[in-house]
């Protein structure tokens, strides 16, 4: 699986490539933590709603948004267009089931004891020390979802199921190339 760089552009936002030297950096991520940052990079789920996926979430390759975590809490999508099913590629499938092995219950991503991932411990331990010895800017995990629909819009994917996928947006979020 591809590791990602994160990288600044004054014009086009956040911007996410393909690296040619981290290698290092991503044999250093935990299994967990990886499959999480291929979920966010291959759906443009939102960090919450990734937190908040739980075993029953996932079948095959189609993953049900149903819920958003805040601070350990579930909570339900602000609007109807946050209740949704995202289509993954197989190899992002392969890829979760694998992480889950043989799992059948409880979050998706957990910490070791079990309980829900929070966002600023993963942020400060993990994404931050990546791109600091990548020698990237700090950023958050929004620019996975600009990645995504980034790409999807390069790919000529029609944008009601653009939309679809990544619920809707505001149109001044996502301008870029």
């Amino acid at each position: 699986m591809t590791s990602w760089i994160c990288q600044r552009s004054r014009t086009r936002g956040i911007l996410f490539s393909r690296p040619r030297r981290s290698a290092r950096s991503s044999r250093k991520l935990r299994g967990s933590i990886k499959s999480l940052y291929a979920l966010l990079a291959g759906t443009g789920l939102r960090i919450e709603e990734a937190f908040a996926l739980q075993m029953e979430d996932i079948e095959h390759s189609v993953i049900r948004v149903r819920h958003s975590m805040w601070n350990g809490k579930l909570y339900s999508p602000k609007t109807a267009a946050g209740l949704r099913e995202v289509d993954i590629h197989h190899s992002l499938a392969e890829l979760l089931h694998n992480h889950l092995s043989g799992r059948c219950t409880g979050f998706v991503f957990r910490s070791a004891v079990g309980t829900p991932l929070a966002r600023s411990n993963v942020l400060r331990r993990s994404l931050h020390k990546i791109l600091g010895e990548m020698g990237r800017e700090k950023s958050g995990f929004h620019a996975f979802r600009r990645y995504r629909v980034t790409h999807l819009r390069k790919q000529r994917v029609p944008e009601d199921l653009l939309r679809f996928w990544i619920t809707v947006f505001s149109s001044c979020s996502f301008l870029f190339g």
